[in-house]
This record gives structure tokens, C-alpha cells and sequence, in this order.
């Protein structure tokens, strides 16, 4: 049970609520922020039907088509004479004809008049047709009202008017003279047009405009004047005159066609089909004519889109009704606002806590609610909501701030610790990344020189010991890579580059590159296909090939006798899967979830007997993952195991032919017909680099020159030609890459041909050879590199001498 106690730091929940409803309802954010609600709340409680005793002739589009055949079109004015008689024979009350007369007809039994014309009459006499709709407005009978619209609206003056407040225009467009009563108070003018909220929504109507020195009432207001109504001094105004009618959606005010009105006033009701019901409908009623078709005429209202006939005929009958929204006393909105508290102060008197205060508050918002609707529905008053709404959500968050002082004090130690592990993680990530590249340069020369003794005559000895130095430098450099896509995933920053690829053409070379070596270990290499594969796919087809030789290398690895089988095939969600079964030594179960974790592997034994940092499955599953994949194992130790790759590739179309790229060349082989150059400069400033270089070279070009950083390199080649360049990145004073952008430059000035750059760089991050192209190198080749690699790039960019 709550015990009533006093507690100062308590009070701070009610006081900071009070505060914000204060800030809000003293601010222009009470009327901003409570409109919507206002306007739900609104279209809750608009009655469904309007108010008896108005109806609307309609002159849509399927009523223009029908009197399209009664005479002459366009039609002449003396149908609206026509018209507004007939509506006067079976009692209107009041006629509004929202039709903007603005211009002169001068036409004559509906054809156009000939010659001059002067007081109402052709040259011959007789009278114009907007003189009979004029004789027609002064006779006697309803009266009616003209439409007249206002031009340009006028911001309100900075002082109250001393007359009635009213809706300033810079102009007035009146109907034309032709159409009005030769008797000026016969005259009944009333104004159409109006302004919108901000958001484009009519909510309110002015009752009075003034432009042209003249002041007119609004069309409402001067429908309720000719129905011998008047203005109400208890009629809520605001500074600008105007009121804000309470509004149904289209179409609850009873409306006939244009079309049937006209007919039924041309004829007699008892032999007009449904005549009678008609004549009944117009009887005792004030009649709005205008026209749906005019797109113009249409506005947003709270309660939906309607046309002027319809926000017309309900604005009428809210001032004729007194519906009409009133604002809430400020005594009324400040019982809210208390109301709103109640919860805050119970928390600030008792000991409750936020589980209390948030079912209190729900329980304040529904009062709330419901209040704001009974006001709107009973008393026409509009309550702004938004102080009191602030208010809840003030207190609350009053609560949680006590609440939260020592969880941000442990939230802040976690942010410094994760913080250091992030800093950790770039930090590892970029000592990799020197790592690779300070590894890289000297394996580049047991690489080269490999790759050098390999062309000499060499005994059967000595042969497999270059071959053992060819395969200790691969699977380095393959550690190397392992190391740099792990750095990349724990920092986030593993990047995809998808492309349209041929799918069976990557399974085919992961085949090609694994099949010899299943073959020597006496294993059977089955490569399965579905027929509904598709031929081409979207995505990073490197990292797919990736992972398929890391899952089919590792089944062959722990595979002693039987067989490694790839098969592709389409799941039931249309992904792809890929599944690699061996028939291998298997994963005892508790160690199957720690093998997709780095530098995990099955057991020390595995470690021991067959090698390898447990870095493939992990990267393989972080790259299945960022492709919106997932990677499943199946095993069961001695019977082998089953690792599944499923991956969401989309279909491609193929892309347009294209040459097909030379075939990669083994490592230590020559291209078929031998490069060469007549001067080649390489830009290193690693003595032993360019001593592999120079020999890897030997016997292919002219001359090679060298050049110790980028400066010197610009130097050389503004002094002579070179055929090619290789360019090292990192070099002291102007690196590689500045200087590629240099020599570019200064190509592009002079307008000299171009030199062909290929980077020859330890650098071997995907955004490092987009680096070097991006500075206008034409290749890109990452140490440690091969003497086949090299003549390959010397007869690509070179031609023989």
C-alpha cells in the first residue's frame, strides 16, 4: 500500500510537467501541435447530415453533356433565368448562384450579336440575354445572391480596424454589370473566395471581406441574410472576423443536377419524371447552384475534400444553427493541464513508481480524450490539448531522470569500454595492414628469387627446394590475406563490389584450382549442377569463389580416402545453396559452434596433424553473412561432414560480349611469345626489390631505368621515353601515387601521349588498388609478385621492339 510521505526531490516530477505545459501553452506550439488532434476530434463529432433546409443544384458534368442539347452551346444566361424562375415557382426560400458572372454575354437568342451594342440592346433593339437573367434577379420572389471573389489576399493591418473585422483583398471581381438589377438594392453580393491554413485546409470562413473600398459578405453569411436571417454578436470571432463552422463530410447536404432543376423549372412537376419529389425537395429550402466540374472549386476541409456548393450550404447552416467551434476558456484548458498532473503528483506525495505513474498517465490520457470530446460534441468547444499532453510525458520523463542517474554513470563506463575496443579493433586493423606490407616486401624477394631459380638448370634436389620455397611463400601470402579480411570484418569495413558474373564459370574455376589437388590425395572431386541454376547472377563474385575454396579446400584437407563433392542447387526461398560434402574425419558436436570463430579449430590434435590458423570458416561465415547468407554444418565424427552456403543472388542478364581476358598464367611460366620493351623505368626505393625486378626483367627490355621516389621518377620522364613505368606506392618524399597524378597532369597539358603506369606496391586492400586507378595508374599488382606477372603486364602495355 502507498504511504503518504513528503519527498523534495519528488516534486521536481510535477513541477517540470507544469513547466512544459506552461512553455507549450504560452507559446505558438499550442495551436501548431494541437491541430491535429483537434482535427480528429473534429471529424469525430461532425454530424453525419447537415442540417435540414439547403440544397444544391449541381451543375456537373453529366448535366453540361444533357443541355448541350437544348439549343445553342455554349448556353446562354437566360438558362440561369430560366432557372432561378422555376426555383422560385416551387418555393426556394433563397437562391445562391455561386456561378462567378465576371464576364459580358453579348449574345442575342443564344447566337453571337452583331454589330454594336449599347444599353442592354443590339443595333436592332432587341435585348441582350444577360439583361433577361438581369430582370430576372430584381422581379419578385427568393431572393437571390451573386457570387463575387476577392483578388490578391492582404496580410491584416497591424491595428484593429475601426469597422468589423474583415478579409482584406487588393481587388474585387464583381459580376458584370450586364447581369446586375437596373435597382441596386436588388443587388445581393456575397464573397466565395476565402483563404487556407497553412497546410492548405479550410478550417475557417471570414465573415465580411473588404477590397475596392467596399465591404461584402461572405457567401455563408450572405445566404443567412437572404433567408431573413442576421449576425449573432455571440458568434465566436477571432481578431480577423472570421468563424469556424462545424463541418460533415461531402455529400451530407440533399443535392439534385443542374439538369433535372432546369428541366423541372421549364416544366410543369406533375409531368416531369419525378417531378413532384423534386418541386418537394426545393420547397422552404435555400438553394446553392454552382458546379462540381470546376476543379478550382474544389478545397480540403477537416472533414475531407469537398467543392464550394457543399463547404458553402453547411458554413450557412452553422451560422444559421450557431455551430460553430468556440475556444476553450483559458480556466478550462488550466483543469486540464491539472488533470494531466494528477499522476505527477501522486508520484510526488507517495512513494509509486514508473510502472504507477505510467498506468496513471494512460488513465489521465483517456480522461483527457474523452473530455475534449464531450466538450467538441455538446458544447462546440474546440480544447487545444497540447499543453496538457506535454505535461504527461514531462512527468515521465521527470521520473526516469532520477532512474537513469546511475545507469548513465554504468552506461558511460560501457561507452569507454566499447570505445576502447573499437579503437583496438582500427588499431589491430591497421597494424595488419603494415604488417602485411612490411611482409610483403621481402616476400616478394623469396617470391622472386624463386621464381628466378626456377628458370635456371637446377638438379632434381634443387628443384624441390625451390618448389618448397614457392609453397611456403604462397601459403604465407594466403596467411597474409586471411589476416587482412579478418581485420576488416572485426572493423566493420568488409566491403562488397557486386557485379554481374557467370556463375558456373567461378564454380568452374574453383574446380579447376581444387580438382589436382583432391587428385593427388587419391580423392573423387563430383561437381553437381542443378539444371535450374540460373547462368548469371548478381553479386561480389571474388568473395563467392573465396569462400567455396576455403569450404571445398578444408574438405579436401581433412579428407584421407573417398570423396569432396560440390553441389549448387536453388532452395525453396530461391536463394542459392551450395553445399560441400567430404567423407572426412568429422566435428564432434561440442565443437561444432567454436569452428566458425578465428583461430578456432576442431582439437590441438587437428591443429597438429593437418595445419592451418582456423581463419577460413570464420571468414567465410562473416562474408556469407554481410551477403545476406548464413553458412550450416552437418557432421558427425568418422562419417564426415556437410557445410551448406546459402546465399540470395539475384538473376542478371548478361552483360554485352566483350573480349574475352587473356587466361591467367602459372606461376613461374613465361608468356608463349616473349615481351619485351625498349625502356622500362621503375620507380622503388628498396634496393632488393629492384635487384628481383632488374633479373625478373633481364633479357626483356632495352634498358632499365631506376628512380629512388616519385620526384626523381617525374624527373626521368620528362628527360626521355619509357615505354612503361612500374611504380612503387610508398616512397620518401613524393610517393607513388602523387607522382602518377603529376605525371598525368602534366600529359594533359601538353598534350603528350600516355605512358602506361602499372603500381608495383605491398599495398593490397580492394580501396588501394582503387586508389592507384583513381590516380591514373593503369594496373595494379600487389607484392609479392611474379616474374610471369611482370612479362605479362610488359607485353600487355608494350609492343616488341
Amino acid at each position: 500500500m502507498a504511504v503518504l510521505k513528503t519527498d523534495t526531490r519528488r516534486w521536481t516530477i510535477p513541477a517540470i510537467g507544469l513547466l512544459a505545459a506552461l512553455v507549450v501553452g504560452l507559446s505558438p506550439l499550442q495551436g501548431r501541435w494541437s491541430q491535429p488532434l483537434e482535427d480528429w476530434l473534429q471529424r469525430g463529432v461532425a454530424p453525419l447530415q447537415a442540417s435540414e433546409g439547403v440544397l444544391i443544384v449541381d451543375a456537373d458534368d453529366r448535366s453540361i453533356e444533357q443541355l448541350k442539347g437544348n439549343g445553342s452551346w455554349p448556353y446562354t444566361r437566360d438558362t440561369h433565368a430560366l432557372l432561378i424562375d422555376g426555383l422560385r415557382r416551387h418555393g426556394a426560400r433563397a437562391i445562391v448562384l455561386q456561378l462567378l458572372l465576371a464576364e459580358r454575354r453579348d449574345t442575342v437568342d443564344g447566337q453571337p450579336a452583331a454589330g454594336p451594342v449599347s444599353a442592354g440592346r443590339t443595333a436592332d433593339g432587341r435585348l441582350l440575354d444577360d439583361s433577361k437573367l438581369a430582370r430576372t434577379l430584381a422581379a419578385d420572389g427568393a431572393p437571390v445572391v451573386l457570387a463575387a471573389a476577392g483578388i490578391e489576399p492582404l496580410p491584416p493591418p497591424a491595428t484593429s480596424d475601426a469597422d468589423v473585422p474583415a478579409q482584406r483583398w487588393q481587388a474585387m471581381l464583381l459580376p458584370a454589370a450586364s447581369v446586375q438589377p437596373a435597382a441596386t438594392g436588388a443587388l445581393r453580393l456575397g464573397v466565395v473566395t476565402t483563404t487556407l491554413d497553412e497546410d492548405g485546409v479550410l478550417r475557417r470562413m471570414p465573415l465580411w471581406h473588404r477590397g475596392d473600398g467596399r465591404t461584402l459578405p461572405g457567401i455563408a453569411l450572405a445566404a443567412l441574410f437572404a433567408a431573413g436571417g442576421s449576425v449573432d454578436s455571440t458568434w465566436p470571432t477571432d481578431t480577423q472576423g472570421r468563424v469556424r463552422p462545424l463541418l460533415a463530410p461531402l455529400g451530407s447536404v440533399a443535392r439534385i443536377s443542374y439538369h433535372d432543376a432546369w428541366t423541372l423549372g421549364t416544366g410543369d412537376a406533375a409531368l416531369t419524371p419525378g417531378g413532384r419529389q423534386l418541386a418537394a425537395l426545393i420547397r422552404g429550402r435555400v438553394v446553392f447552384v454552382g458546379s462540381s466540374a470546376l476543379l478550382a472549386g474544389r478545397s480540403m476541409t477537416v472533414a475531407g475534400q469537398s467543392d464550394s456548393m457543399e463547404i458553402a450550404a453547411q458554413s450557412y447552416t452553422a451560422l444559421r444553427d450557431d455551430r460553430l467551434l468556440r475556444p476553450a476558456p483559458a480556466a478550462l484548458q488550466a483543469l486540464l493541464v491539472l488533470l494531466a498532473l494528477t499522476p505527477a503528483l501522486a508520484a510526488a506525495l507517495t512513494r509509486t513508481g514508473t510502472r504507477w505513474l505510467l498506468a496513471g498517465s494512460a488513465l489521465s490520457l483517456v480522461l483527457l480524450l474523452g473530455a475534449a470530446v464531450w466538450l467538441m460534441h455538446t458544447l462546440t468547444i474546440s480544447v487545444p490539448l497540447a499543453a496538457a499532453l506535454t505535461a504527461l510525458p514531462a512527468s515521465l520523463v521527470a521520473l526516469l531522470v532520477q532512474q537513469r542517474r546511475e545507469q548513465n554513470k554504468c552506461e558511460r563506463r560501457l561507452a569507454f569500454e566499447r570505445e576502447v575496443a573499437s579503437q583496438a579493433s582500427v588499431a589491430k586493423s591497421a597494424f595488419l595492414a603494415n604488417v602485411s606490407h612490411e611482409i610483403r616486401t621481402p616476400l616478394n624477394a623469396v617470391m622472386g628469387v624463386a621464381d628466378l631459380m626456377a628458370t635456371t638448370p637446377l638438379s632434381p634436389e634443387q628443384r624441390r627446394h625451390v618448389e618448397v620455397f614457392r609453397h611456403a611463400g604462397q601459403t604465407l601470402g594466403a596467411l597474409i590475406d586471411d589476416l587482412l579480411d579478418l581485420g576488416k570484418i572485426e572493423a566493420g569495413k568488409l566491403e562488397l563490389h557486386p557485379e554481374a558474373f557467370e556463375l558456373r564459370a567461378s564454380v568452374a574455376a574453383v574446380e579447376a584450382l581444387l580438382r589436382p589437388r583432391a587428385g593427388l590425395k587419391g580423392l573423387a572431386f563430383e561437381l553437381d549442377i542443378a539444371p535450374e541454376v540460373p547462368a548469371w547472377v548478381l553479386g561480389d563474385r571474388r568473395r563467392l569463389e573465396q569462400a567455396l575454396t576455403n569450404l571445398v579446400g578444408n574438405a579436401i584437407k581433412f579428407t584421407a580416402s573417398g570423396r569432396v563433392a560440390l553441389r549448387l542447387g536453388v532452395a525453396a526461398s530461391g536463394a542459392l545453396e551450395f553445399e560441400v560434402e567430404d567423407t572426412g574425419i568429422g566435428i564432434a558436436p561440442e565443437q561444432q559452434k567454436l569452428i566458425f570463430e578465428p583461430f578456432v579449430q576442431a582439437d590441438d590434435r587437428v591443429s597438429r596433424d593437418y595445419g592451418g590458423t582456423g581463419l577460413g570458416l570464420a571468414i567465410t561465415r562473416a562474408t556469407a553473412q554481410q551477403m545476406g547468407g548464413s553458412v550450416r554444418l552437418r557432421s558427425r565424427p568418422g562419417q564426415g561432414s556437410s557445410f551448406t552456403l546459402t546465399l540470395p543472388l539475384p538473376q542478371a542478364l548478361a552483360p554485352a560480349a566483350t573480349p574475352a581476358p587473356a587466361p591467367p598464367l602459372p606461376a613461374g611460366s613465361a608468356p608463349a611469345a616473349a615481351p619485351y620493351a625498349g625502356a622500362v623505368l621503375l620507380a622503388e626505393d628498396n634496393e632488393l626489390n629492384v635487384y628481383i625486378v632488374r633479373a625478373m626483367l633481364a633479357g626483356h627490355v632495352g634498358r632499365l631505368d631506376v628512380a629512388a621516389d616519385g620526384r626523381e621518377a617525374l624527373e626521368r620522364l620528362a628527360a626521355g621515353h619509357y615505354d612503361l613505368v612500374f611504380m612503387d606506392v610508398q616512397m620518401p618524399g613524393m610517393d607513388g601515387l602523387a607522382a602518377t597524378r603529376e605525371l598525368r597532369r602534366l600529359e594533359a597539358e601538353a598534350g603528350a601521349p600516355r605512358t602506361p603506369v602499372v603500381a608495383l606496391t605491398a599495398n593490397a586492400y580492394d580501396e588501394d588498388v582503387r586508389d592507384s586507378q583513381a590516380a591514373g595508374c593503369d594496373a595494379h599488382l600487389a607484392k609479392p609478385v611474379s616474374r610471369a606477372a611482370l612479362l605479362d603486364t610488359l607485353q600487355r602495355y608494350t609492343s616488341k621492339a
